[in-house]
């Protein structure tokens, strides 16, 4: 993990404007889209091609042939990223399923609307079902199983990303490559997200968001550095992975 944030931090700080004015270009273009009919549903989307061009410039960076036009390279890989984004929501329902099936008061749900109740009192039953679901003992149980399964999901797959912009990978074998990759050290993969997260929090609140210019970008830098370091500098482990992938 050290090395993954010592060279995330050379490469901020070797061109730190440039960083923090993206990351300044991202929010702003990202409170935008939200405030426009249609595109404010793709929103997400959006911040995810804007956020790969972070790959796409530190991977130039290194070959001194980075342009602030790069930061915008993500846009190149639209499909791909989009598939990836919908396998990735696929992948994650099961984990709502397992939240809402035992959680949810559906049962009450029903018998609420054919009860002819109205709109504040369907939301106040509801509320008191819900609660009274999640303290039960199948309630906690099922949002602890989601939680772990949400967070098994999200880890496994932080370098598909890089894997499609830079490894040029389709979206089956970046996630793939990823998830066995991330499989192997899951738990220090955890604990320096967990740490990471930490680290952002603090550096936002005591700075009162403005050290989250730099956090941010920093953030996916370190995401870098770990597709960098584990396939970069070894091509034949990323090859077998993607073997194993297709």
């Amino acid at each position: 993990m050290s090395s993954y944030l010592k060279s995330a931090w050379s490469k901020l700080k070797a061109q730190i404007g440039t960083y923090v004015g993206y990351t300044l270009l991202f929010f702003i273009i990202s409170s935008v889209i939200t405030m426009i009919p249609v595109l404010n549903y793709m929103s997400s989307f959006i911040q995810l091609l804007l956020g790969a061009g972070f790959y796409i410039y530190a991977s130039k960076q290194q070959n001194n042939t980075a342009e602030f036009k790069d930061f915008f390279g993500g846009f190149s890989f639209i499909l791909p990223i989009f598939l990836y984004t919908v396998t990735y929501l696929v992948i994650l329902l099961p984990g709502f399923v397992i939240l809402f099936g035992f959680v949810f008061p559906f049962n009450d749900f029903v018998s609420i609307l054919t009860g002819g109740s109205n709109s504040p009192e369907i939301l106040e039953q509801l509320g008191k079902s819900l609660l009274a679901n999640i303290a039960s003992t199948s309630g906690i149980l099922s949002t602890l199983v989601a939680v772990i399964y949400f967070l098994y999901v999200g880890v496994s797959y932080i370098l598909a990303l890089p894997l499609i912009v830079i490894g040029k990978l389709n979206f089956w074998p970046a996630i793939e490559v990823s998830r066995r990759t991330i499989g192997k050290n899951f738990t220090p993969a955890v604990v320096m997200l967990l740490l990471l997260g930490i680290g952002i929090s603090i550096a936002t609140i005591v700075t009162c968001g403005v050290g989250l210019l730099v956090a941010f970008p920093m953030l996916y830098l370190v995401y870098f550095e770990m597709y960098n370091q584990i396939y970069e500098t070894s091509y034949s482990e990323m090859d077998t992975e993607e073997n194993k992938a297709e």
